[in-house]
Parts: C-alpha cells; sequence; structure tokens
C-alpha cells in the first residue's frame, strides 16, 4: 500500500476536519495512514485519529531535546520511515490542508505519467510570481525547473526521499538547522530553514523538476499555528464549528489573516469538488520582458 503521512501535535481541532475531507476523498481506503506525533502533542489527536475510518498506524516521536529542529524532525522522520515500507509513493498531508475529492487520484497518475520529478505538489504555487501561464483546466499539470517547493500537497516517490533526503536527516541539522543549511548548501540563504526550507535547497541541488496541476486540489486552511494567530479558546467541538465556518470561506479567511496579503495566499481557499480523465502536461513560461 502506499502510505499518506499526517504529522499531528497541537491542533486536533483542525485535524478532524483534515479526516472529515479525506474520507471524502476518491479511494482514500486504498491507503496506509502514518500519524506521526510530535513529542507534547495534544492527547485529543487521539481521539480523532481513533474514529478515523481507514488503516492506520501511529508513530509517537520521543523527545529529542532539539528545540529549532523539533517540529522539523518529525515531518521528516514521517516521510523516511514511510519512504521503507510504502509500495511506491508517500504523500504528506499536514494536519491543517484540506484536500479534494480527485487528490490521491491525482497524484498516482501523475506519478505514472512523470517518472523522473522531484515530487508532485497539487495546491495552489505559493513560490510563483507569474513565472508560469496557468490554465483553468482540470487535466492539466506542469512541470517547474525553479527551485519550487512546498510541504502542502505534497507527494514523493519512495526512492526521492531515500536518495535526496534521507543522509540530511542527521543529528547536526537538527541541533542547528540554520548553521547546517548555511554550511552544507552555501548561496541558498533567502528561504527558511525547516523542513520546507531544507527539502526546497535539496531540490535545487538535485536540478529535478517538480509537477504542479494547473488546477488546486486542497489548501492550507490552518490561519493559527505556534508561529501564527491565535488559537481559539473554546470547547473541541465549538472549535471544530468555528474551522468549518470560516475556513471554506475566502472572505472570511481574509478577515481572520487581519487582510496580511502573505498569509491571505498562503492560505486562500479553492473548490475540493474536483474531477480530472486525462492528465495532459501544459508547461509554458511567462515572458519576464
Amino acid at each position: 500500500m502506499n502510505i499518506v503521512v499526517i504529522p499531528c501535535f497541537d491542533r486536533p481541532e483542525f485535524l478532524q476536519v483534515t479526516l472529515e475531507l479525506i474520507t471524502k476523498a476518491d479511494n482514500y481506503k486504498d491507503y496506509l495512514y502514518l500519524f506521526q506525533l510530535d513529542y507534547g502533542f495534544d492527547l485529543k489527536n487521539l481521539e480523532v485519529i481513533d474514529k478515523f475510518d481507514a488503516i492506520k498506524v501511529i508513530n509517537r516521536t520521543k523527545f529529542t531535546g532539539y528545540r529549532e529542529g523539533k517540529q522539523s524532525f518529525n515531518v521528516l522522520s514521517g516521510l523516511i520511515t514511510a519512504a521503507q515500507h510504502t509500495k511506491e509513493l508517500v504523500f504528506l498531508i499536514e494536519d491543517d490542508v484540506f484536500i479534494g475529492k480527485d487528490y490521491f487520484t491525482f497524484h498516482e497518475d501523475l506519478h505514472k505519467k512523470e517518472k523522473d520529478i522531484f515530487c508532485s505538489i497539487i495546491a495552489k504555487n505559493h513560490n510563483m510570481s507569474n513565472d508560469y501561464e496557468i490554465i483553468n483546466n482540470e487535466n492539466y499539470y506542469y512541470l517547474s525547473s525553479e527551485n519550487h517547493y512546498q510541504g502542502i500537497g505534497t507527494t514523493f516517490n519512495k526512492a526521492i526521499i531515500k536518495k535526496y533526503i534521507q543522509k540530511h536527516f542527521n543529528v547536526e541539522y537538527f541541533k542547528n538547522v540554520s548553521l547546517y543549511c548555511k554550511k552544507n548548501f552555501k548561496g541558498l540563504d533567502s528561504w527558511g530553514m525547516e523542513q520546507d526550507g531544507l527539502i526546497r535547497r535539496i531540490l535545487t541541488v538535485s536540478e529535478l523538476k517538480t509537477a504542479f496541476a494547473h488546477v488546486p486540489r486542497c489548501y492550507h486552511a490552518g490561519w493559527y499555528s505556534y508561529h501564527r494567530g491565535k488559537k481559539l479558546k473554546m470547547t473541541f467541538d465549538k472549535k471544530v464549528n468555528e474551522i468549518k465556518n470560516i475556513a471554506f470561506n475566502k472572505e472570511k479567511m481574509r478577515q481572520i489573516n487581519n487582510y496580511f496579503e502573505h498569509y491571505i495566499n498562503d492560505s486562500e481557499p479553492c473548490n475540493l469538488i474536483t474531477k480530472h480523465t486525462e492528465l495532459k502536461e501544459y508547461t509554458k513560461k511567462l515572458s519576464t520582458i
């Protein structure tokens, strides 16, 4: 079976909605779900996971003493563990990423067509500054030759994780992620240093391409986390209802993000009732003149 990695920590209310949407996705029961629980996780996560109707495994990250690299250790642990046991693919779905109906099948079909990509990403490309022409066709994807990476809507072939990512899963990185990235990826200092920034650097060095869907199949719904926004202070059920009330509405998401353009672009709701038939590549770079 292919494996879906779901990192979790202290937002079981978002996990609840994420899992509800997963159960609406085509063929969701065809996968094994690896819940990667970071040290100090909210115990409510266990109740939410217990109710999830699919084959699942829970991996609890033990205390490591890492500070800057704590979250990265948890996420990368999940990816590397999954790569050792999956049939072929490793899906990464953070606990606040809301996915659409053909999320899994689009990734599957894309990897069948493109054997030599670094990964597939079917969320909106947040790295873009009008680099590629985007068309409104649910069958189309494009191949980015830039260092475009994000841990939202991402799927890897296990061979990529084993060849390119696994060797950076080491004590030196987790103890000081900033120093490690500066030392091992010279000249690539403009990005974050946690797991997304690390993987983006790895992608750049690999010189492989990334495949993006023209029409997104998921989005980052979490308007609050350890480094962003204020957590809801109410009962669990009310938190879930509040998330459902806000996270599917573009204007409410703009408001909750205080109209900060960066956060709005990062958490823009998209249509989750998507359907494709035969995938086709359409890659056209826009003129920079």
